[in-house]
């Protein structure tokens, strides 16, 4: 057991240092291609297929994906108990 924790607190700083670049690596392909679509959704060009209550899936993309970074944001600055 003491050398799962060893490696772990050698591999921990480095991981959390870069965690914010991780994070936007990940999450600026997604929101980019649901601002693409709900942008040309909202340019009355239909390239989204319909969902629930007949409103483009890209809508509820960009909506998760807001909420996502907006969870991420709060989680990341909120103190650590």
């Amino acid at each position: 057991m003491r050398f799962a924790y060893s490696t772990l607190q050698r591999i921990k700083p480095r991981v959390f240092r870069h965690q914010t670049a991780y994070f936007m690596l990940a999450w600026l392909p997604i929101a980019g291609l649901a601002l693409f679509g709900s942008t040309l959704e909202t340019i009355v060009v239909e390239t989204c297929p319909r969902a629930l209550g007949n409103i483009p899936a890209c809508y509820y993309s960009l909506g998760i994906s807001a909420l996502v970074l907006v969870f991420y944001w709060f989680g990341r600055n909120t103190p650590a108990e």
